[in-house]
């Protein structure tokens, strides 16, 4: 250890802190420590960024108010990547450095809590936007202003939480050896943090699971009216039996008979005959159940939905999975000792979920992923 201030010495001499050669008796254990949070970070922020610079260098992409959404969530990563992974990956080679910087130790605390508690609220606001986008449909549309009033709040709570711990109103940022990272003493403050965390997993993953549950339903009965409007066009187009020989008419032989049953030529004339109406609906045949048109195919429209709602359940999923671990290290209520390995393992997991989430987005939207692809010369221009 690295000797940088007296307090830092005091604090390792104390009965109760072991000292970090008893952390870091293997090499090998110590490499796989700093490889594996090396990598995230450096994955995590890569990814932020790249998609950020697609979204903000095509305007179809900036237009898009969901993209906005996902900017707000980009930030978020961004603060828990840039704002803590550096300071924890420093602490594994000058251990309890943080001790001499108490000012340091919290703005450290501070992105680490943002990036936490603000990720939770991003998610949120895009699952809830995305509902309210497909289910309302044409009945309610958000503007640019109502994303604005969204992201304030959401920013809003999330500061709620933070601010507090930074300002001096609970425990302050404290460093904790086991994670390498500052975090305020959840044990001294203990009803307040209890709060916060069931009010964000009893809030924000029932609506979460409210809202693509809506979405699903919504996408299931999109594909039954498509279904039936298939169907009924199918029937429309089809030739109409001839009561006389019982065989199907051609098209040619329906639309003489149209005209002849009007006898009017001035009539007819202005009437369009069956083959023109099914060539200024773009061509439309139906053939062995098959509906070819040159408007987007229903089955792209419910594919496009069913991967929102998947992306946002692992969205869900991911974030969820990532952070548990950390609030049990860190709880209060629970009576346990971690271990180093286990503390670690919780807080490494907890900043993965930073680079998870724009891969997520980057696979399952075909335009952001082509603008990536393109920024990185391996795809041809999208937009």
């Amino acid at each position: 250890m690295k000797e940088i201030c007296p307090a830092q010495v005091a604090y390792f001499n104390s009965s109760e802190v072991l000292s970090p050669t008893e952390y870091h008796q293997s090499i090998f254990l110590f490499v796989i420590e700093f490889g594996y949070l090396f990598v995230v970070m450096v994955v995590a922020a890569s990814v932020n960024i790249l998609v950020m610079i697609a979204i903000l260098r095509i305007p179809m992409l900036r237009r898009n108010k969901n993209n906005i959404l996902v900017l707000n969530l980009i930030i978020m990563d961004l603060c828990t990547t840039l704002g803590s992974m550096p300071f924890a990956l420093a602490d594994l080679f000058w251990t309890g450095y943080f001790i001499c910087h108490q000012l340091l130790c919290r703005v450290h605390g501070f992105f680490a809590l943002l990036g936490c508690f603000g990720n939770f609220s991003a998610i949120v606001l895009i699952s809830i936007y995305r509902c309210i986008n497909i289910v309302t449909g044409t009945k309610f549309t958000i503007q640019k202003k109502h994303l604005i009033i969204m992201i304030a709040i959401g920013w809003l709570c999330a500061c709620l939480v933070t601010m507090p711990s930074i300002s001096g109103l609970t425990s302050s940022p404290a460093y904790t050896l086991g994670t390498h990272h500052c975090t305020p003493s959840w044990g001294d403050s203990c009803a307040f943090y209890t709060i916060c965390i069931a009010i964000m997993y009893l809030g924000t993953i029932p609506t979460l699971i409210i809202c693509y549950a809506l979405i699903q339903v919504e996408v299931t009965r999109s594909a039954d009216r498509v279904g039936k409007y298939m169907n009924e066009s199918c029937r429309a187009d089809s030739p109409m039996d001839d009561s006389n020989n019982g065989r199907k008419l051609t098209v040619d032989e329906r639309n003489r008979d149209f005209t002849e049953t009007k006898g009017n030529d001035k009539m007819t004339s202005a009437i369009p005959t069956i083959s023109e109406t099914m060539q200024s609906r773009g061509g439309g045949i139906c053939r062995r159940g098959r509906f070819k048109s040159k408007r987007t195919p229903p089955r792209r429209i419910k594919r496009t939905d069913r991967k929102v709602a998947l992306a946002a359940m692992l969205l869900i999923l991911t974030t969820t999975v990532c952070w548990t671990p950390y609030f049990i290290v860190h709880s209060c209520r629970l009576k346990i000792d971690p271990t180093h390995a286990q503390q670690v393992f919780a807080m490494w997991v907890a900043y993965t979920n930073a680079a998870l989430d724009p891969i997520i987005y980057t696979i399952l939207n075909t335009k952001i992923r082509r603008a990536v692809l393109q920024q990185l010369h391996l795809s041809p221009r999208c937009c």
